[in-house]
């Protein structure tokens, strides 16, 4: 289905900018279209439909991987001379993910062949997800929800912030991920106020409030979650912050149940949360994004995005209050668009005091 929607696609935009052919060289892209889970190869669109090229090293699982796609190997040539060879293009489009460096190189080869640089040719097919890339999301958040619930006994005076993330990682992978999203985030005490405070040699302190924010890939796919733990009971102003992070939340998924779909909008309506207790100055990243194969995709949901929100988004909503010195508050759950906006979380947003 997916190389179907992509050729219907590609072949317009063949036609409408009079290419000869396309070429996709983000891997992420590639596997999207194709299934190929290695990490080297070049997938072209011609009149001639897909064809998918690699190296002697990919030649097996390529074939294996690609249903529906030709593949062809490389070896010992200049891409260059490949294309030049197999093609012959007047002109062709490139996705823009190819390096300043690599695309002069490509160029120099095809001295005769026009280059065009295509923007967001793979990523805006990528913003609706199906059924079965909404369910690896579900599993490896699933995967990572279980594993904090079980690390949650770590959060004691004198644990340092890295051990945590460490346990947390291992306990992940041992469940079936094959890594994390990112840089596990463990922000104690004044840290919390730093938004990606990656875990540290800092141990942990009585009465310190902790942002944890984690996330693992199962399948391809990726899961981001931001929680709180508190080593105590919140004081008057953690809870004062505390609510209004909630309410902006909140705010923001129910604009989106009542038909908002402008993601800069969405992003407004929890901003103003904060300019309501005049703390708007504290808030200063996105509301969320796209989580897929990656973990920042689109849509974006920031001032400055000209995303909307399309069926079958999936996206994070993750505001944050952070008082330098002090400490921070960000609470993030991942997002399907139906007709409505679907938690896919299980691990409630209320704050861990332990």
């Amino acid at each position: 289905m997916r190389l179907e929607k992509a050729e219907g696609v590609f072949s317009k935009i063949l036609e409408e900018k009079s290419l000869d052919l396309i070429l996709i060289i983000k891997m992420v892209n590639i596997r999207y279209l194709t299934g190929f889970t290695g990490t080297s190869g070049y997938l072209f669109y011609s009149k001639e439909g897909f064809l998918f090229l690699t190296d002697p090293r990919y030649t097996e699982q390529a074939r294996k991987e690609c249903s529906g796609v030709e593949v062809e190997e490389i070896r010992g040539e200049k891409l260059s001379d490949w294309i030049e060879k197999r093609f012959s293009p007047k002109r062709m489009g490139i996705e823009q993910w190819m390096s300043v460096g690599a695309l002069e190189r490509l160029k120099e080869g095809l001295k005769n062949v026009e280059v065009e640089v295509l923007l967001d040719l793979v990523e805006d097919l990528r913003v609706s997800k199906d059924s079965e890339e909404k369910e690896r999301i579900k599993k490896a958040l699933e995967l990572a929800e279980e594993s904090f619930t079980e690390v949650l006994d770590l959060f004691k005076p004198g644990v340092r912030e890295r051990d945590i993330a460490l346990e947390l990682e291992w306990r992940m992978r041992r469940k079936g991920s094959t890594g994390v999203s990112f840089s596990i985030i463990v922000a104690s005490g004044s840290r919390s106020a730093m938004p990606h405070g990656v875990a540290s040699e800092k141990p942990i302190e009585r009465g310190d409030l902790v942002i944890v924010d984690w996330g693992c890939v199962f399948d391809g796919y990726c899961s981001d979650i931001t929680r709180v733990v508190k080593l105590g009971r919140l004081s008057g102003d953690e809870k004062r912050i505390w609510s209004a992070v909630y309410d902006a939340h909140m705010r923001a998924v129910e604009a989106v149940a009542s038909g908002e779909r402008d993601c800069k909008k969405i992003h407004r309506v929890a901003h103003s949360v904060f300019d309501e207790i005049g703390l708007g100055d504290r808030f200063g990243h996105g509301l969320g994004h796209g989580v897929g194969l990656e973990i920042h995709e689109k849509p974006s949901l920031s001032p400055l995005s000209e995303d909307k929100l399309a069926t079958g988004a999936v996206f994070t909503v993750e505001p944050g209050i952070y008082l330098p010195g002090e400490f921070g508050i960000r609470l993030e759950n991942i997002y399907y668009l139906d007709e409505t906006p679907v938690c896919l979380n299980s691990l409630p947003l209320d704050v861990f005091e332990l």
